[in-house]
């Protein structure tokens, strides 16, 4: 996990601008392909041989990079598919599946492998992974609306705007005008002795 822990942390803000690029299902696709194939190879390998420790460290920096695009994109992915008025029930329901899965993947994991060792635990995650894709296939995506909006611009473009979002909205608070009925300044300028209400 420590050794996933940093190539996800560090392409984290890149991987949403390929998912905002290429759309999120796209790359969710191809994270999940990627998993698939390369924890059905772990298996693979360790049935027919005993590799070094090595070969896990590989595999676990795979992982840390593919989810790092994973992840924005599978986030970006229930405003698509919700119907009318149901997206906060979709991600009610994607909240409900992450917490179920990090309480019963552990316990699930530890019984595969105590059951058929290391093998039958990769072999089965990989068949799970594999699973994923005709659902995602299956999935009817809807394009919101600023998509052709974003289809103009670049990639770099694309991440120098969001870094530049990132390091303007902190300034934005501190230099609100309250004469614009910035909400900051204004709870700051309220006089409860006269009984002005902020703006």
């Amino acid at each position: 996990m420590a050794v996933s822990a940093l190539p996800r942390a560090l392409p984290l803000l890149g991987g949403g601008v390929v998912a905002d690029r290429f759309g999120p299902r796209r790359v969710v696709l191809a994270a999940d392909t990627v998993r698939c194939l390369s924890t059905l190879a772990l298996a693979a390998l360790l049935f027919a041989a005993t590799p070094g420790l090595w070969l896990l460290t590989a595999v676990a920096v795979v992982f840390g990079i593919v989810d790092a695009l994973f992840m924005p994109a599978v986030g970006a992915l229930p405003p698509r598919i919700a119907p009318p008025g149901q997206l906060a029930r979709i991600q009610g329901l994607r909240g409900l599946a992450h917490r179920a899965a990090l309480v019963l993947g552990a316990p699930l994991g530890g019984l595969a492998v105590a059951a058929g060792g290391s093998v039958a635990a990769f072999g089965l995650a990989g068949l799970l992974f594999a699973l994923s894709l005709p659902l995602l296939l299956a999935l009817r995506i809807h394009p919101l609306p600023t998509a052709a909006a974003r289809a103009k611009g670049t990639a770099p473009r694309d991440l120098a705007d969001a870094d530049t979002a990132l390091d303007t909205a902190p300034r934005d608070l501190v230099d609100a005008d309250p004469a614009k009925g910035a909400a900051p300044r204004d709870l700051a300028d309220a006089d409860p002795a006269k009984g002005t209400p902020p703006a």
